[in-house]
C-alpha cells in the first residue's frame, strides 16, 4: 500500500497527505498493481541471490574438490571456469571481473611513454602508437580502458625506459572489488546451438515478442 501519515491520509510524490475518501478510485488500484508486482520482485530478487550464491559455493566446493584430487595448489586462482556435465549438453560458466583502479604512478607511466613516442614518431611502427595512444584514451565517463593499459605489458619492447614504465603500471594498479557472473546454458542435439537460461527479465521473450 501507498505510504500512510499518522492519521492514515495517503502520501502522494509530493509529500502531501491525501484523505482516503480523496484518493481516485483508479490511483488506488494503479498503486494496487505496482506494490503487488514490487513486493514480488522483492521475493525473487532474494532467491536469486540465494541462488546465486549457491551456486558459486557450489563451484567453489567442486573446485578444490578437483584440486586436491589432482595435487594441485590453487594458489592465485581466480575462479574463472566452465564446467559441463557428462552427456556435454549441459553447462555452468562462471567468469569473475575484478574492478582495477590506478594511483598517481599511471600518469607517471604515460609520461614516459609519451617520451618515447616522440622519440620513436620518426621511424616507430604506425599501428605500435596507434596501440598505445588508444590505451590511455578515456570514454565519454572520464574512464580508462584497463584492459588496453595492461596489455600494454604483452607488447615485447626492450627498451630499459619501456620496461620503468610498466613497472609504474603495475605497482600504479590495486583492486577495490570484483564481480562474479555466472551463465547455465544447454545444448540442443550434439551439434546444438548453446542456449542460456533466462535470469534477466529483460532477456525474456514473452508470446510473440
Amino acid at each position: 500500500m501507498a505510504t500512510k501519515d499518522k492519521k492514515g491520509f495517503w502520501v502522494d510524490g509530493k509529500g502531501n497527505s491525501v484523505p482516503v475518501g480523496y484518493v481516485k478510485k483508479i490511483d488506488k488500484q494503479r498503486d494496487k498493481v505496482v506494490e503487488k508486482i514490487f513486493k514480488e520482485a522483492v521475493v525473487l530478487e532474494a532467491k536469486l541471490r540465494d541462488f546465486k550464491i549457491r551456486t558459486s559455493a557450489a563451484i567453489d566446493e567442486f573446485l578444490a574438490y578437483s584440486a586436491n584430487a589432482g595435487s594441485v595448489k590453487r594458489k592465485d586462482w581466480k575462479g574463472n571456469v566452465m564446467l559441463s556435465n557428462f552427456t556435454v549438453d549441459k553447462r555452468v560458466e562462471r567468469n569473475i571481473q575484478e574492478y582495477i583502479d590506478f594511483d598517481e604512478r599511471l600518469m607517471q607511466a604515460k609520461a614516459i611513454i609519451d617520451e618515447l613516442l616522440i622519440k620513436w614518431s620518426a621511424g616507430a611502427n604506425k599501428n605500435l602508437i596507434a596501440i598505445i595512444d588508444r590505451a590511455f584514451e578515456m570514454d565519454k565517463k572520464g574512464n580508462m580502458n584497463v584492459k588496453s593499459i595492461l596489455g600494454l605489458r604483452k607488447l615485447k619492447i626492450d627498451n630499459k625506459d619501456w620496461r620503468k614504465a610498466m613497472e609504474l603500471i603495475d605497482e600504479a594498479r590495486s583492486i577495490h572489488g570484483s564481480k562474479a557472473y555466472i551463465r547455465i546454458q544447454q545444448r540442443e542435439g550434439k551439434e546444438g546451438i548453446w542456449k542460456s537460461i533466462n535470469l534477466d527479465l529483460a532477456s525474456i521473450v514473452l508470446g510473440d515478442e
